[in-house]
């Protein structure tokens, strides 16, 4: 079904017929007593009822806001001017009050009822107040339901829950025929074409179109027109009401697109604009309820039906104890098209005069149609007077009057002459004077009208030269006005508004969406209502002084003092913060929303932000943790660098070494084979002579060798060996000496 409003426990007629029945076995009232019980009750309801005191004062105060005073009629040839006062004391007092709800970054906010709560209040009240005035048309609700109260005696708001229903078409390309079949199942098609065969598989490719259902809860909120409300006549709260019934007159297709039986709907008699409501026409501007001659009503969907839809307090089920029900029924209470069980009555009404222990209040034309009649009936009298004093009655004398005398007399244009037989034959006839200065009277019929309403001449930027034009009396005549503006603000705020904010808060949590994304904090965040608490504590602040400058006047006092105080608490004089930045943003935004400076976020940010990130962020060491960790990370970084210069250093070194190493044993590689090729010879020519020395020798050779090249690298061997080749030289030598026949040099290496 489009259209949403009661409880989970609830059900609608018309829109489901079995779930219906089936919530009827548990009700101890049928239909048929709904529609007695709230008949009965319409009937003896105060507020739209043909005869009601209330509709009569409000036709007039819709004719005197118009102009139209037909009570006070003008005779043929004299001044048909009228006063205005009715309306130029709406428009006086409209600006201000509607800058006071609409001024600032929201209207109201809860209060929180902890530090626990804090957050969630201030989110609550964001979401709220986006609702309110971002997803519905909020400067329209304030102005009209304002205008409303001032006008006619009472403003009125009313929500309710809708699902919006909107469709997209999603494109499918070379989808096989199970992957289209899955996709039907949250959607349908609108169009398919074959694309082709599978590279793969060879089975038909489609190309389609599926169009997706999607629907979105949201809360609506808008203006009952006052002629078309009556409460109980026992009803002092709203919210406490036993009955309150709304009249609509919507379109019959409207009422089949919210989901009512269209059987039931087609059986509605159209609602005939042939015979206006008395108030319609008063509220006519431009003869919107003008019968046209030739034309017909419409007919089938298009036909405007009569609809009530009646708020109940009944004990429905027998349990002793009364609930709330929403009937919508036809015109007659002969048909129900809707029922359902409410958790609360979703209407909020506020009057800015309040009576005692009454519903309805007084207006401010309540308080100017007397005024506004006396005035009228001066400035007619004025004009009037005016009029005759330049165009007097004459006397005639008839014996001394030519034929042309009476024509001439008729004639009055300037510089014409009117033809007599004997001077003095035309005598103006001297008309009565009034006996009193008509202005004056004027004068002191608008102080009446200041002195009753509070709306002064001077609050619309005039400077009449009143009764009390001294700066003295005129300030006090500003600040009684600001007074009584104020507690009309006031009145409105904690019934008209509050209510309004209580209700949408608790729609949004009973039946609202699971997400909304609102502006929080200069943060975009989603946020689900159906988890919040039960809340009923809120305020709205009224933030109007002696105007907009009168509050930029005080707010820079403020200024000057907090900047004395941060003075103060730098040098050292206070030594605790009376002034934190979370005060000086505050003083900001105050001064920047009376500015009526929007988007206050862009130009000053929110201290508490600050505060909530570095409270996340682990926390930072004391300045003496940060010298230690500084000079530990000093000394480390010394370390570092003087081993980094160490291994440089000693790299270098190696790499040198190894070079020279390696030049070293290249050199004595080839020394030492030169050696031993020598030595070879040398041995091998004493072989026959000293084979055993020979051998020991060349076994202390080897072994002498593989130690200097594992030591010494090669680099005492080459001089070891030459020692031992000197001494073996030397032996040689001296062998020879001793021995007769020296070795042949001939001799092979073999000894051969």
């Amino acid at each position: 079904m489009a259209y949403v409003n009661g409880a989970d426990d609830g059900y609608q007629v018309g829109a489901d017929p079995d779930h219906a029945r089936e919530a009827d076995e548990k009700l101890v009232l049928t239909d048929a007593d709904f529609l007695s019980i709230v008949k009965a009750e319409r009937r003896t309801a105060i507020g739209m009822n043909t005869g009601d005191t209330i509709l009569e004062e409000r036709e007039l105060a819709l004719e005197y806001y118009k102009g139209q005073m037909d009570d006070v009629p003008a005779l043929p040839n004299r001044s048909k001017v009228v006063s205005s006062d009715v309306a130029d004391a709406v428009h006086t007092a409209s600006p201000d009050l509607i800058e006071i709800f609409t001024g600032g970054d929201e209207i109201g906010s809860f209060r929180a009822v902890g530090e626990e709560d804090v957050a969630a209040a201030e989110q609550e009240t964001q979401v709220v107040n986006h609702v309110i005035m971002n997803e519905n048309d909020g400067f329209r609700l304030v102005h009209d339901a304002i205008h409303d109260a001032l006008l006619t005696k009472v403003g009125i708001f009313h929500w309710w829950v809708e699902e919006d229903e909107s469709y997209e078409d999603a494109d499918l390309e070379r989808a096989t025929a199970a992957e289209v079949q899955l996709a039907l199942q949250d959607g349908e098609l609108v169009e398919i074409e074959q694309s082709g065969l599978s590279d793969t598989t060879g089975e038909p490719l489609y190309d389609v179109t599926i169009r997706r259902k999607r629907t979105d809860k949201c809360v609506k909120v808008d203006v009952v027109a006052p002629e078309d409300f009556a409460v109980a006549r026992d009803t002092k709260k709203l919210a406490d009401t036993t009955y309150c019934v709304m009249r609509t007159r919507p379109r019959a297709q409207d009422l089949k697109a919210r989901g009512f039986d269209p059987d039931i709907v087609d059986g509605l008699p159209v609602y005939s604009q042939a015979n206006p409501q008395i108030l319609d026409q008063a509220r006519d501007l431009a003869g919107e309820h003008r019968v046209v001659t030739g034309a017909s009503d419409s007919t089938h969907d298009l036909r405007t039906v009569l609809i009530y839809k009646h708020i109940i307090r009944v004990d429905a089920d027998g349990d002793g104890k009364p609930e709330v029900w929403q009937v919508e029924t036809d015109e007659h209470e002969g048909v129900i098209l809707q029922k359902s069980r409410l958790s609360h009555v979703p209407f909020a009404a506020g009057s800015p005069y309040r009576a005692p222990h009454r519903f309805y209040g007084r207006s401010l034309a309540d308080l100017l149609i007397e005024v506004q009649r006396i005035k009228t009936a001066l400035m007619r009298l004025t004009l009037d007077t005016a009029f005759f004093a330049v165009n007097q009655r004459h006397e005639v004398a008839e014996s001394t009057a030519s034929e042309h005398t009476i024509s001439d007399l008729l004639n009055n244009q300037p510089g014409m002459p009117v033809r007599v037989k004997q001077q003095g034959t035309v005598r103006a006839i001297p008309a009565g004077a009034m006996g009193f200065d008509p202005f004056a009277a004027l004068e002191y019929v608008a102080t009446v009208a200041e002195q009753r309403t509070g709306i002064v001449r001077n609050a619309q930027g005039l400077n009449p030269d009143t009764l009390h034009d001294t700066a003295k009396g005129a300030m006090q005549l500003m600040q009684a006005a600001q007074r009584r503006l104020r507690l009309v603000a006031r009145t409105l705020a904690e019934t008209l508004f509050r209510d309004l904010f209580v209700g949408v808060h608790q729609t949004l949590r009973e039946h609202g969406p699971s997400e909304i994304t609102a502006r929080i904090r200069n943060q975009f965040v989603a946020v689900d209502p159906t988890s919040w608490g039960v809340r009923k504590d809120m305020t709205i602040e009224i933030g109007m002084g002696g105007g907009r400058e009168h509050d930029l006047m005080l707010l820079e006092a403020v200024k000057a003092d907090m900047r004395d105080i941060l003075e103060a608490q730098a040098n050292g004089a206070l030594e605790a913060k009376v002034v934190t930045p979370a005060n000086v943003f505050a003083m900001a935004k105050k001064r920047a929303e009376r500015a009526n400076i929007k988007g206050v976020a862009e130009f000053y940010t929110d201290p508490t932000q600050e505060l909530q990130q570095k409270a996340q962020q682990p926390p930072q060491p004391s300045p003496e943790m940060m010298k230690m960790q500084a000079d530990v990370e000093t000394d480390r970084q010394k370390l570092q660098l003087e081993a980094e210069r160490a291994k440089a250093e000693h790299d270098r070194a190696m790499q040198k070494t190894a070079a020279e190493v390696q030049a070293t044993r290249e050199n004595n590689q080839a020394q030492i084979a030169l050696a031993l090729e020598k030595a070879q010879v040398e041995i091998q020519m004493m072989r026959d002579k000293a084979a055993a020395e020979q051998q020991t020798a060349r076994e202390q050779m080897q072994m002498d060798l593989q130690l200097a090249r594992e030591k010494m690298q090669m680099d005492y061997q080459l001089e070891r060996l030459r020692i031992e080749s000197s001494e073996r030289v030397g032996r040689a030598q001296a062998a020879q000496v001793g021995s007769d026949s020296p070795p042949s040099i001939d001799t092979d290496v073999n000894g051969q």
